[in-house]
């Protein structure tokens, strides 16, 4: 379904608040604090919105070196999944990542995309036999993207070797070549949001791609990279040189950061932007966010010796994974909550992501975005109660939506749930 000129606006107006400052002066001021998974030599790869980290790390196992994937919570401590590396986790618990075979054939690495469900795994390598493949992303639709080898190799040229197929999956559809489906060369697949729009690289550049909008390429240059794509369709990549940008909207800003260390740098829907850069010769952590007056705020080393951090996914509640010395760490930043303005905004969001997936009709996403809106002008007008008024009558229309097989509960509560935040938080 393709969107109208006015629905875009109007999530436009309500997106304008996000530009709101936070009250953040310095670095010195915002409290970071520091959590040692308690692991061995491994990295937190992503973490959701119910503060679930997933990851990857070394130990012995009978005897033997082996990685292993795992989850972690705050309550329940480590939940090993076995043999594997993990990238992404969603707000299910569905984990994605990738585990190794034993191969006859030489040099042959064969790792297979992995899908982790209830702690069981699922082998979802079936485009290649015996070649590569990576599971990076899974959204909470349960759709995987990645990255595989298709072109045969022969001997340690296998050991260098490129990705040159990007790919989806879906219980319903199995794994498909994004290339096949797109008419396009894609070579890898990193991200994908709630939207369906799929971000990676390409012989012709970094790409977004979605079933509804089609591709277009961020740049025409191979050696640019995009990593990473929030709700709001803001992707975050970096140039050859090693410059980290987000691009929306055609626009591309450069951060004014390099990365180093670790490649990958992402970005959650809030915009902020997490990955690692060089700080007087060391690998720092870091979390960009357009609201903060610094702008950059780089996350503290474990206290051990020779520091080096490597920042991976963050979620929308101030929460980043990543590594420190080798550890697989979380840290947890003190921000200022969103802003009622700023809440209603990311709710407006999630309505698009429906809309522009077909979920919802064009008129019915037109008329949720409106009450979003008019609660929006009420909350600026300081009319507290209406804002309320205005807000459970969206909640009302979602549940109708739900009673009518129009969502699903599990598409509809999401929406609920960041709606009744922004009540409870509102002045009685």
């Amino acid at each position: 379904m393709k969107k109208t000129f006015g629905l875009i606006l109007m999530v436009a107006v309500l997106a304008a608040s996000l530009l709101m400052t936070r009250p953040v002066s310095s670095q010195e001021t915002i409290p970071v604090t520091i959590t040692d998974l308690g692991l061995s030599d491994g990295i937190a790869a992503d973490v959701n919105e119910s503060g679930q980290v997933t990851g990857r790390y070394g130990d012995y196992f009978n005897g033997e070196y082996e990685i292993h994937a795992y989850i972690w919570t705050t309550t329940e401590g480590l939940n090993d999944l076995g043999s594997g590396e993990a990238y992404s986790i969603n707000d299910l618990g569905q984990v994605v990542g990738d585990y190794q075979l034993e191969s006859s054939i030489p040099y042959s690495t064969n790792i297979h995309a992995t899908l982790w469900t209830d702690g069981i795994q699922q082998d979802i390598h079936t485009l290649v036999t015996w070649r590569d493949s990576i599971a990076y992303d899974i959204n909470n639709y349960g759709q995987v993207v990645g990255c595989m080898l298709k072109d045969p190799c022969y001997g340690f040229d296998c050991w260098s070797r490129a990705w040159d197929g990007a790919f989806i999956w879906t219980e319903e559809t199995g794994m498909q070549d994004l290339s096949a489906l797109t008419g396009e060369t894609l070579t890898c697949a990193y991200d994908i949001n709630e939207n369906g729009q799929i971000v990676g690289d390409s012989e012709s550049g970094p790409f977004v791609w979605s079933e509804t909008n089609g591709i277009q390429y961020i740049t025409d240059n191979s050696e640019d990279h995009a990593y990473s794509i929030n709700d709001a369709g803001q992707v975050a990549g970096m140039l050859s040189g090693n410059d980290i940008y987000v691009w929306s909207n055609n626009v591309m800003n450069l951060l004014g950061i390099s990365a180093s260390g670790s490649e990958y740098v992402l970005i959650n829907d809030l915009g902020q932007v997490t990955g690692s850069t060089s700080v007087d010769g060391e690998t720092r952590a870091f979390l960009w966010d357009l609201d903060l007056e610094i702008n950059l705020l780089y996350l503290p080393h474990l206290d051990i010796e020779f520091p080096m951090s490597y920042g991976a996914r963050s979620n929308n509640s101030g929460q980043v994974a990543g590594a420190s010395n080798g550890y697989p760490v979380l840290w947890t930043i003190e921000l200022p909550p969103p802003v009622p303005q700023e809440q209603i905004a990311l709710i407006a969001t999630k309505v698009d992501v429906l809309v522009t997936a077909g979920t919802l009709e064009q008129g019915e996403g037109t008329a949720l975005i409106a009450k979003l809106d008019a609660a929006t002008l009420q909350l600026n007008k300081e009319n507290f109660k209406a804002t309320s008024n205005i807000l459970g009558a969206f909640i009302n229309t979602v549940e109708a939506f739900v009673n009518s097989d129009r969502l699903t509960p599990a598409q509809a509560q999401p929406l609920i749930d960041a709606t009744n935040v922004v009540i409870d938080s509102l002045p009685q």
